[in-house]
């Protein structure tokens, strides 16, 4: 079986979303059918999770956490457990995704991987920027850039935690500009 190419997307800092064409995700998705190994899983929770099947999203997601618990490296625990957490985001179950999340820096940081805690601090913000907590956005968009910096992370990475970072600052400079106004 050859090994199957994510669907293109790309991040959409202000959206605080990936943009995804529902065509080639839905062709995508078709493509990972009777794969069972923990990237394919992996790939099949985004991309449900992009369609917004949170349903079939939630029980992949789950289905390939406990698959890595049971076979795969910390570190694909650690990337199975932030898919999950994105799928509560998604839910708006904030309480479920907030937990989800710290878990996994706290995982990720006992990997003394920098660019996997990176990989948490950045996913960690998106979570708090869809709950209007910008300060702690800024914070986590700051580790996971100053992380990425740190160690070489590839161009990408580097502009998304940079974009998204910008993205955060604005939103909380405009909630406290909204707040002093209020007061």
């Amino acid at each position: 079986m050859t090994e199957p190419v994510p669907h293109p997307y790309r991040i959409d800092n202000e959206a605080n979303r990936e943009v995804i064409d529902e065509a080639a995700a839905t062709e995508f998705l078709a493509s990972l059918v009777g794969r069972d190994d923990l990237r394919s899983r992996g790939m099949r929770v985004a991309t449900l999770r992009n369609l917004g099947r949170l349903d079939e999203a939630e029980r992949e997601g789950r289905a390939a956490y406990d698959l890595a618990l049971r076979e795969g490296t910390p570190r694909q625990q650690v990337a199975a457990l932030i898919r999950l957490a994105h799928v509560m985001q998604f839910r708006r179950d904030w309480s479920t995704a907030d937990a989800m999340f710290a878990e996994a820096l706290a995982r990720a940081q006992e990997l003394d991987e920098p660019l996997m805690l990176a990989f948490a601090h950045q996913h960690a913000g998106r979570n708090h920027v869809d709950q209007g907590r910008y300060a702690e956005a800024v914070a986590a968009f700051g580790r996971a850039l100053a992380l990425r910096e740190a160690h070489d992370a590839p161009a990408d990475q580097l502009e998304s935690s940079r974009g998204a970072l910008r993205v955060a600052e604005r939103r909380l400079a405009e909630q406290r500009e909204t707040h002093d106004s209020g007061s």
